[in-house]
């Protein structure tokens, strides 16, 4: 199984966040975010529920802008 911190990272990357916003919006220390990542730290599951869920609200958030883009675009 792949490591969390994996997980994350690729959720965040395909969101268009930097760790530093992560770290802003969730209230986890860059840092931390960084070791976990890269596998050499644990994060304890409220901390990554919370990550994961301002990284799902940014995904949805900008799909919800794009649809409001295409939307006034339609012919």
């Amino acid at each position: 199984m792949e490591h969390p911190g994996k997980e994350l990272k690729h959720l965040r990357e395909v969101a268009g966040v930097t760790q530093y916003e992560l770290s802003n919006l969730c209230g986890i220390p860059r840092n931390r975010l960084s070791l976990f990542e890269c596998g050499y730290c644990e994060m304890r599951d409220e901390d990554y529920e919370r990550a994961e869920r301002v990284l799902r609200r940014v995904l949805l958030d900008r799909h919800k802008t794009a649809e409001d883009l295409l939307s006034r675009c339609s012919v």
